[in-house]
């Protein structure tokens, strides 16, 4: 595996590198602790989906720059919304970014620091795996703003439970890096590199094994056991036949 580095693309609110077969997707608006502006819910959705159009690309590091990685939407651009063409045009922007990670066949891995808050917090936990600096705040704080937290209610529910989300959607608390891994959302790292070494190892993996795995676990995730078991049996004989076939073997 190469340790190359190149700069591959530097957006107006995002920079991404190239490590090795791992690609940096790093967000870029530190002034305002990396808030969610519609050019960089575009921008971002757009390199996700670049990255895992990328045969050279086998693994996805998310992260943000300077403080934190994201405090969520902007509120300042949210609250000059003035029509409805536009509050529209915002939901499904941002409908469109937290659902990429589970659309996006690569793995992804996240790194937080400092805080991910409101959509910071959806999107991080949207990831394959999330690690997570001990001091780092997550949390869903819109009620305090008088915000209906509608868009990372899916996620939150999926991750936490009805009740665990029910509980931090409302009372807005926030809770630090060692709840996030006492609860299972995230693991616990002093700095970057042991997400960027994970997803290293995940981009060395065989090509696309990864990525079935995902889509399999996406695919199983609320069903009852035996449809779960139908999806499962069906993406076994599908990988064992495909082996077979690269082996030259002919198949019915």
């Amino acid at each position: 595996m190469s340790d190359m580095v190149s700069e591959r693309v530097t957006e107006t609110f995002l920079i991404t590198t190239d490590h090795g077969p791992v690609r940096h997707i790093t967000l870029n608006r530190p002034a305002v602790r990396n808030a969610l502006c519609a050019p960089l819910i575009e921008e971002l959705t757009a390199a996700l989906a670049a990255a895992d159009a990328d045969a050279q690309v086998g693994a996805i590091l998310l992260q943000g720059a300077g403080a934190g990685f994201c405090a969520g939407a902007d509120l300042k651009e949210t609250g000059a919304f003035d029509d409805e063409a536009a509050v529209r045009a915002h939901a499904e922007r941002l409908r469109r970014l937290l659902l990429a990670p589970a659309r996006t066949a690569k793995p992804i891995v996240a790194h937080v620091n400092g805080f991910a808050l409101g959509a910071g917090c959806a999107l991080a936990l949207a990831c394959d795996l999330c690690f997570t600096t001990a001091d780092a705040r997550f949390g869903y704080p819109e009620v305090r703003h008088s915000v209906m937290p509608a868009l990372v209610v899916p996620g939150a529910v999926a991750r936490l439970g009805r009740a665990s989300a029910f509980d931090l959607l409302t009372s807005a608390r926030l809770f630090d890096g060692r709840e996030a891994a006492a609860r299972g959302l995230a693991v616990l790292a002093e700095d970057a590199a042991p997400a960027a070494a994970r997803a290293a190892a995940l981009a060395a993996t065989a090509p696309g094994l990864v990525g079935r795995v995902k889509a399999l676990i996406h695919a199983v995730d609320g069903l009852p056991v035996e449809a779960g078991f139908d999806h499962a049996t069906a993406a076994n004989i599908a990988a064992r036949l495909s082996r077979l076939a690269e082996k030259g073997h002919v198949h019915g």
